[in-house]
Order: C-alpha cells, then structure tokens, then sequence
C-alpha cells in the first residue's frame, strides 16, 4: 500500500510538473537596422513573437551613437502605464493590468543619421529588453534578431 501512494504521488507531481515545463517560451524580437543617408530619419520597429503573455516589459535602446542620434521612442501597443522612451534614463516601460498578448509590433524608435555619418557604415540598432509575466518574479527569455542596415 506505501508502494502505491508513493507511486501515485510521483505520478501527480509529474503530470502537475507538465504545464510548467510547456509554459516556458521564449519570446524572438525583431529589429531592423538603420539604412538612411546622412541627414534622415528613420523608424524602427521592434516585433515580438512567440511569447507568453507578459505583465510588463523594459526596452533600452543600443545603438551606433557615433552615427545615430535617437529622436524618440513610442509604444505601439497600450498598457495601463506606459512610460515612453526617456532621455534622462535612456529607457521606457510598460505594464498591463493583467497578462496581455504581446505578439505584435511593441515599439517604435526614430533616429536621425547625424550629418556627419560615414557613408557605407553599418549602422546597428539593437536592445536591451525585459519581459516578465503576471507575477512579476519570472522573466521570460529574449533572443534578439537584429537586420542589418547600412548608412
């Protein structure tokens, strides 16, 4: 009989375990790089796909500061707070008030290909972003695919 409780035991947790180990996904997040000439401006889009619903998330921009200069930064999605790109602390965040789908074009930089750019460069954006789900304590995993692009 202590054979089989235990048994069934085992066999409970397991199968409790299965969601947890299917939940975890990683989110892919897309940018394209600045292709413009000196002088221009520039949109670029930062995407998400195959992720979890996330209750909030943190985006930093990286990008070719000898060559670029960012301009501003917007949400492309709402959020119960939104703060948008900040000069000051060269980042924005936005929460949701419950899990929100976020698989869509999150956010947009605009930046300016300063006049002094050298022509055939590449001029790389990247960033730095964190997604964390409705509890707020597990961060989902970001792998950041970046386009190249040249001035």
């Amino acid at each position: 009989m202590k054979r089989f409780v235990a048994l069934l035991l085992a066999v409970l947790l397991t199968v409790q375990m299965i969601p947890v180990a299917f939940a975890q996904t990683i989110a892919e997040v897309s940018l394209e790089s600045v292709t413009a000439a000196p002088g221009e401006e520039v949109a670029v889009t930062v995407s998400v796909k195959n992720c979890a619903d996330a209750k909030s998330i943190y985006i930093r921009p990286k990008y070719d500061e000898e060559n670029l200069e960012l301009i501003s930064g917007t949400w492309l999605i709402d959020g119960m707070l939104a703060d948008d790109w900040s000069e000051a602390f060269g980042d924005a965040a936005i929460a949701f008030s419950e899990n929100t789908n976020i698989n869509t074009d999150i956010f947009e930089f605009v930046f300016k290909v300063k006049d002094s750019a050298k022509a055939g460069k590449a001029a790389k954006v990247d960033c730095e972003i964190v997604i964390k789900t409705m509890e707020g304590k597990e961060e989902i995993p970001v792998d950041t695919k970046v386009t190249p692009g040249h001035i």
